[in-house]
């Protein structure tokens, strides 16, 4: 693991099928808040690894979610640049046509080379 990044964004709600907005993938208000690497955690006594990261100030129905990979920022043709947080593109993972394009290859030694987790998420509801 290199590091697990931890994202938040807006709720947005439904969308209507008949909005434009409709087929976007993505929500605009989603960030990486915060990037946590193997020093950043620490061993509790039952051997699990452990961070603890407080957020203040909710103030929108918000969503969290972790993503993880074995790669550093920046490895070529695999994950963008570090940012300064919070951004939208901190170390995104790129798209796998640039691996093949310009490495040649594919399959599943690219796979284990290139691991990545996300979590589910975890909503939070402002009352």
């Amino acid at each position: 693991m290199d590091h697990i990044d931890l994202i938040a964004g807006e709720i947005t709600g439904k969308i209507d099928p008949a909005d434009p907005g409709y087929t976007d993938a993505t929500n605009p208000t989603a960030k990486v808040i915060a990037s946590f690497s193997r020093p950043d955690f620490t061993v509790d006594r039952d051997g699990y690894h452990t961070i603890v990261y407080h957020i203040k100030n909710v103030s929108k129905n918000t969503y969290f979610r972790l993503r993880g990979t074995n790669l550093a920022c920046n490895t070529p043709y695999e994950t963008g640049p570090a940012k300064l947080l919070p951004a939208a593109d901190y170390c995104t993972p790129l798209a796998d046509a640039l691996v093949t394009q310009n490495l040649g290859i594919d399959g599943a030694q690219e796979a284990w080379d290139d691991l990545w987790f996300y979590s589910n998420p975890i909503f939070v509801y402002v009352k």
